[in-house]
């Protein structure tokens, strides 16, 4: 998967928690402790979000990493990814 793929992924994830949250952009970086202009710049400018910032987000909405990464193609498994367990 692409890098820039990835970061739309990611941008429409935040979008899509903060929606289904009821919390504005700014009041997700308030609460995450992070710069308003630090997710503007995920959203609409493609930045790559480092993983202290997606944690960050993650303590606002109350949720852990994993969480955040549940949703397609993250979530699948690819059968030639599974090795036997022996």
């Amino acid at each position: 998967m692409d890098h820039s793929l990835q970061n739309k992924l990611i941008a429409d994830r935040i979008k899509q928690l903060a929606f289904e949250n009821n919390i504005t952009i700014r009041k997700l970086a308030l609460l995450g402790g992070i710069r308003q202009s630090t997710i503007n710049n995920i959203i609409n400018n493609g930045s790559i979000p480092t993983v202290s910032t997606v944690l960050s987000i993650c303590t606002a909405l109350n949720m852990t990493l994993p969480e955040f990464f549940d949703f397609y193609p993250y979530n699948k498994k690819e059968a030639s990814c599974e090795a036997p367990i022996k």
